[in-house]
């Protein structure tokens, strides 16, 4: 099984402001773990800083 790992949100911002729970997404992205699970499975790691990269994400991921 193929698998097509989605990192969604912006680059990492060491100084941004984290939720009350503590977590701070752009932070807690574990990009290489991703990367492995989609290159191991022989699938493709996409990255979506903003809306429209996920749209450009969905039309692909559509198209296989």
């Amino acid at each position: 099984v193929k698998i097509y790992p989605i990192g969604i949100g912006s680059d990492p911002d060491k100084d941004a402001l984290q939720s009350v729970l503590g977590l701070n997404p752009s932070l807690d992205l574990d990009e290489p773990t991703l990367k492995e699970i989609a290159s191991l499975s022989g699938g493709q790691y996409f990255r979506a800083r903003d809306g429209d990269q996920l749209e450009k994400i969905r039309a692909t991921l559509d198209a296989l």
